[in-house]
């Protein structure tokens, strides 16, 4: 059985290695998915007043998915986009199946990856 809990966002990005966000004082969600006492996925989002943005999601594809559907309900009546590394290709599976779609371009780097985009989670 997978638990998601709430963690510091702070240590969450530490164990992510994600830099912290750009602009000054952003508020961040982070959950961390246990699987019988183990880690199995962690996900760190900025809240916005309009979107959450996941710009960290790692972890088995089934705490991933529990994960996701957490922070779309810390979203409530907001967008959710998640930023998806593009060598996770069952990630954009579990994003598609709730109901993301890829948007582009995709952002190129060390480690390049896609976003995804759930506009207003409630409306469904």
């Amino acid at each position: 059985m997978i638990i998601i809990n709430s963690v510091n966002p702070a240590d969450a990005m530490v164990v992510l290695g994600a830099d912290p966000p750009s602009q000054e004082n952003p508020v961040l969600l982070a959950f961390a998915a246990e699987r019988d006492g183990d880690f199995a996925g962690l996900a760190v989002a900025e809240s916005h007043p309009g979107a959450v943005h996941a710009f960290g999601l790692e972890g088995e594809p089934d705490a991933c998915c529990l994960l996701l559907a957490r922070l779309v309900r810390a979203a409530g009546e907001r967008d959710v986009s998640v930023r998806c590394p593009a060598d996770r290709p069952e990630v954009p599976v579990i994003l598609e199946a709730m109901g993301f779609t890829r948007q582009c371009p995709d952002e190129p780097g060390e480690r390049p990856s896609h976003l995804y985009l759930r506009p207003n989670s409630l409306s469904d």
